[in-house]
Formats: structure tokens, C-alpha cells, sequence
């Protein structure tokens, strides 16, 4: 496949994104407040380092003297993908957040994007505890889990029986361990 570079919007064309998850800073001449004098200086474009914040790569870019932290998934949507409903949240389609390319991302609901993590891609919430179904001796990684297996809608009264708010949900028995 073929590397796009196109510039991410509100950065004046001194960025540039690729639609393979890539950021590079385009070569420019900047003034600098030298003291006593201004003097041009002159930077070269090269391809920026992308950190890890919660599973998905950043990078640092700075505008107007200022630094500001953007998720490579939203440069990336930004730059080649059309949002014309004005969704707010970016969908990584097979579930993997360091897979940045344009093919692998698409504009979404909050909704869509949570009900996706869950149930299309398996992923568990964060701290989510392991959950034992006392009826069939199940352990489950959590709540949402139990619930998937056993076809029951509600995770959260699943959670509530495990903490011994009710006696059963749908005639199951459950113990968080």
C-alpha cells in the first residue's frame, strides 16, 4: 500500500499524517526571539515519536509556542476520512488501538464505539474483577463475560448479586474472587 501524507488540520501545514498511522513535521524556516534580535531558523521535517498513553500512540506537536498532545487515530480520521453525521469518537475496526492505519478506522457514536469494544472485539473494561457462577463453576475474566456466556442482558445486576445486593439474577448465583 501506498504511504499519503496529508497535513493535519489546525496545525498550518507544519504536520503531516499519513494514512499509515505515521506523523512527520514539514521542513520550515521559524523565527526565533534571539534577545536582542530576531533571527530565522531553519527546521528539518522528520518523522516524530509516537508514545503510548492507555494503549494508543501519541505524539507532541506544538503550535504558537505551545505544546499539545494528539492521539494518532484522531490525525489520521481527521486527515482522510469524511465525517459528515459530525460523530466525536474514532473506531478502531479490528480492536487493536496501535493500528493506525485510515482502512482500519471509521467516525463513530460513543455508544457505537463502546457496544463495538465489548462485543465485537471481546475487549473487558478496565478493572473489571473475575467473577465466579456458582451454579455452573464457571470463573469469568468479569461481568460482562458471565454475561455474554449465559445470554443475560444486565452485567450490572450480575455485579450486584456477586456483592450480595440481591440473593440471584435470572436464576444464577454469582461470587466476585
Amino acid at each position: 500500500m501506498e504511504e499519503i501524507w496529508k497535513d493535519i488540520p489546525g496545525y498550518d501545514g507544519n504536520y503531516q499524517v499519513s494514512n499509515m498511522g505515521r506523523i512527520r513535521s514539514v521542513e520550515r524556516t521559524v523565527v526565533v526571539d534571539g534577545g536582542k534580535k530576531l533571527y530565522k531558523r531553519k527546521l528539518s521535517g522528520r518523522i516524530i515519536e509516537q508514545h503510548l498513553n492507555r494503549g494508543y500512540p501519541y505524539v507532541t506537536l506544538r503550535k504558537d509556542g505551545k505544546s499539545y498532545t494528539e492521539k494518532i487515530h484522531r490525525c489520521v480520521c481527521a486527515a482522510f476520512i469524511d465525517n459528515p453525521h459530525g460523530f466525536g469518537d474514532v473506531n478502531h475496526k479490528n480492536g487493536d488501538r496501535s493500528d493506525n492505519r485510515a482502512e482500519n478506522l471509521e467516525w463513530c457514536t460513543r455508544q457505537y464505539n463502546i457496544w463495538h469494544s465489548y462485543y465485537v472485539t471481546k475487549r473487558e473494561p478496565a478493572g473489571c474483577k473475575k467473577v465466579l457462577c456458582l451454579d455452573n463453576g464457571k470463573i469469568y475474566q468479569s461481568c460482562m463475560a458471565a454475561g455474554r456466556d449465559l445470554g443475560l442482558v444486565n452485567s450490572g445486576h450480575i455485579s450486584d448479586v456477586a456483592n450480595g445486593i440481591y440473593k440471584q439474577y435470572r436464576g444464577y448465583h454469582f461470587k466476585f474472587i
